[in-house]
């Protein structure tokens, strides 16, 4: 008779159980063949092999549920009897990843990425990988992070830009994977200039010069003034000075000044405002220059006035 081979599950994949045996003992007679059978409640599957298997993979099992399985050997003699059964648990591919983003604005805006730990699907391990794709264009790997975390930059975009961000993080087991997706717009922010001075310049009529510091990366910028809280004007600079002139009418003394210096960005954007208001002062009142005061005390040292008493 036949000896009874003994049946050893374990889990191979996602939904897959591999059964495996030793040869049996043939009593004399070359084994035939085996017969593997998987079965749970109303499933039942056999699988007939050659004398030569040694084990066979079961798919498409209905993942966490529990199978049981039984071997026997076949040879000339007839069908030994079914080993004790042996059972395992069917696994699934592990859970998806929730993706969270977080931007840090700047120059080079900076993407942090993290995600939860998901159901392994009853394995031990579970690794995963982040990758980010910008505006549409290739893939490539995030850097790895401690924990569930990664990060990449997104260079090359001018003041203004938005582009849309797209991070797959896959979680990967012996099951299979399963991936989680976010997409996030990235934006560079336009950067605002400051140090606006304003300075009044008195002739036939008066000006206001402007000069105020450069943005980065930006070459045209908004100037807008009011006059007392009334109309605006607005015109666009390709430097960082300007020269007010009142279109209708001179600029006078005691007027109020509001000017506003804006970035804009190759898009038409515009950055937040840096405004500064000047209050326009009277002219500087002209006296005798020095030097003409040192000419009238020369003239009267040699020529001095007589006949006075």
């Amino acid at each position: 008779e036949v000896a009874t081979p003994n049946a050893r599950p374990g889990r191979d994949g996602s939904g897959e159980i591999r059964v495996s045996w030793d040869e049996a003992d043939d009593g004399g007679n070359a084994i035939q063949r085996y017969e593997v059978i998987a079965y749970r409640d109303d499933f039942e599957q056999k699988e007939t092999l050659s004398a030569r298997s040694r084990s066979f993979t079961f798919s498409n099992l209905e993942g966490g549920k529990e199978y049981n399985f039984r071997v026997r050997a076949q040879n000339a003699a007839g069908w030994g009897k079914q080993s004790s059964p042996a059972s395992a648990t069917a696994t699934t591919p592990p859970g998806k990843p929730r993706v969270n983003l977080t931007v840090s604005e700047g120059d080079v805006p900076k993407v942090a990425v993290s995600w939860n730990d998901v159901d392994s699907g009853g394995f031990d391990h579970v690794g995963y990988e982040a990758w980010y794709s910008i505006n549409g264009g290739r893939e490539r790997r995030a850097d790895m992070g401690s924990g569930n975390s990664a990060s990449f930059e997104v260079p090359g975009l001018d003041p203004g830009e938005s582009v849309p961000v797209e991070v797959s993080v896959t979680a990967e087991t012996r099951g299979g994977t399963s991936t989680g997706t976010k997409t996030e717009h990235v934006s560079r922010p336009i950067p605002e200039p400051d140090g606006l001075k304003i300075t009044p310049e008195y002739g036939s009529n008066i000006t206001l010069e402007l000069d105020w510091n450069a943005a980065p990366d930006i070459s045209t910028y908004k100037v807008s003034w009011s006059i007392d809280g009334g109309k605006e004007e607005t015109d666009d600079y390709s430097s960082t000075s300007a020269v007010l002139t009142n279109s209708d009418g001179p600029f006078e003394p005691g007027q109020k000044v509001k000017v506003t210096v804006q970035s804009r960005a190759p898009n038409g954007a515009t950055s937040d405002a840096h405004s500064k208001t000047h209050t326009i002062g009277p002219p500087p009142t002209s006296t005798t220059p020095s030097n003409e005061l040192a000419q009238v005390k020369t003239y009267f040292r040699f020529f001095p006035m007589t006949g006075l008493s």
